[in-house]
């Protein structure tokens, strides 16, 4: 007799999944980066994969590959900083305490170009962005209240905090127009991380084209304010 076939995963999360597959995610990838913004970016974007492959996973399945999508989201990261890291002379920790009047102007030019790119999102977009990052509303407590999943939910926010990184970008370097039509797309995947919609894109090939997105993205890449 030939042996049952496992289930596929599939289907809403259920809260014993989430609690599971988040501790594996956040031990793995805590375990590598150091920044705790990058962690929880790192968190989010492993979700999105996940969810993007449940279908295709069984229930034994899933916590092993979880840690390998959080393992190499990681690693990617830290290749990232250290292809990054030829621009150091080039930035500006806007976090430390203003020294000069210089630095002021730059931190109020930093909340200004902030509060552009904030209205630059979705009314929906923002508020969930608002209630999860400013407020501290629970993922869970943010998908019943939507009546959606979690994971749901957590695609959602990924996409915005990409969108979000992109657009302050833009507004602090005080770009008004990217030069194609293909920059914005290929940026947002880099914002967001998005693998699968970088080769679909091409964005390396675009990247080596266009100096203007070459330039940005190693701001995308790195996720530090810092660096805009």
């Amino acid at each position: 007799m030939s042996a049952q076939p496992q289930l596929l995963v599939g289907g809403p999360w259920r809260a014993a999944e989430v609690i599971e597959v988040e501790g594996v995610v956040r031990r793995v990838v805590a375990g590598r980066v150091r920044c705790r913004e990058d962690v929880e970016d790192l968190v989010q974007d492993a979700f999105v994969r996940i969810e993007g492959a449940r279908d295709r996973l069984t229930p034994e399945g899933l916590v092993p590959y979880a840690a390998v999508v959080a393992r190499n989201l990681a690693c990617s990261q830290g290749r990232a900083v250290l292809r990054a890291s030829r621009y150091a002379h080039l930035q500006v920790d806007l976090r430390e305490e203003p020294q000069s009047a210089a630095a002021s102007v730059e931190l109020a030019d930093e909340a200004q170009a902030m509060r552009a790119a904030m209205g630059r999102l979705e009314v929906d977009d923002r508020a969930l962005l608002l209630a999860r990052d400013v407020d501290g509303t629970s993922t869970a407590l943010l998908a019943a209240a939507r009546g959606t999943s979690l994971g749901g939910v957590r695609v959602q926010l990924t996409r915005v905090r990409a969108k979000l990184r992109l657009e302050f970008l833009l507004t602090f370097r005080r770009i008004g127009e990217l030069p194609t039509r293909r920059c914005r797309p290929v940026l947002l995947a880099i914002s967001g991380a998005d693998g699968r919609r970088q080769t679909a894109l091409a964005a390396s090939d675009h990247l080596n084209q266009c100096r203007t997105c070459e330039d940005l993205a190693v701001v995308l890449f790195t996720r530090r304010r810092s660096a805009a």
